[in-house]
């Protein structure tokens, strides 16, 4: 077995960090090195960390060429943009930047505040990829904490499934509230 004493002496890794169809997180894996490493690695020897496959386009410009994709990103959500057109989240937010599409344009929206209204905090965060807190904070602001939060204190199917055999996690993920709530609600019951 030959020793190293440097990773960058491995000619198989050097290979490896010049081929831009690897992940770092793979290589990072494969020779036993942090992620972190790989990625300053890669930057110093030319092949800069990328997070998207459309990087250079969505870097350019060369999308707005497709007026399809151009009325999606204008119209559509994050998540169908991505699920349509496969592109990955950062890349389509990009593409919404570009286009003026601003976080206080989203948050002033119909579709946000009905969304806001009528699905949990994860999902609309993930639909239009903003932060957890950004919707949490839209959410107390249009009532609907307190409302949600009352309408399952008085639902006699949520408290029998809280005082039920299930875990919190469970219960939680069924009904759309946090795991810590339904324990909330099992301590006043004791």
């Amino acid at each position: 077995m030959q020793t190293y004493h440097s990773i960058m002496d491995d000619i198989a890794f050097r290979i490896a960090i010049l081929d831009t169809t690897k992940k770092t997180a793979e290589i990072a894996l494969a020779y036993h090195v942090s992620v972190s490493h790989v990625r300053t690695l890669r930057a110093k020897h030319g092949r800069p960390y990328v997070r998207s496959a459309h990087y250079d386009t969505v870097a350019s410009r060369r999308w707005q060429r497709n007026a399809e994709l151009v009325h999606d990103v204008r119209t559509m959500r994050v998540k169908e943009v991505m699920r349509k057109h496969r592109y990955c989240m950062s890349s389509v937010i990009e593409m919404r930047r570009q286009l003026g599409i601003g976080k206080q344009q989203i948050l002033c929206s119909k579709e946000f505040r009905h969304a806001v209204k009528t699905r949990s905090p994860n999902d609309v965060a993930a639909m239009f990829g903003l932060g957890l807190s950004v919707v949490s904070k839209h959410r107390v602001k249009l009532g609907v904490a307190k409302v949600f939060r009352n309408a399952l204190r008085n639902n006699p199917k949520f408290l029998a499934a809280v005082h039920g055999e299930g875990s919190a996690r469970d219960i939680a993920n069924d009904w759309g509230c946090s795991a810590a709530y339904v324990q909330m609600i099992r301590r006043e019951a004791k």
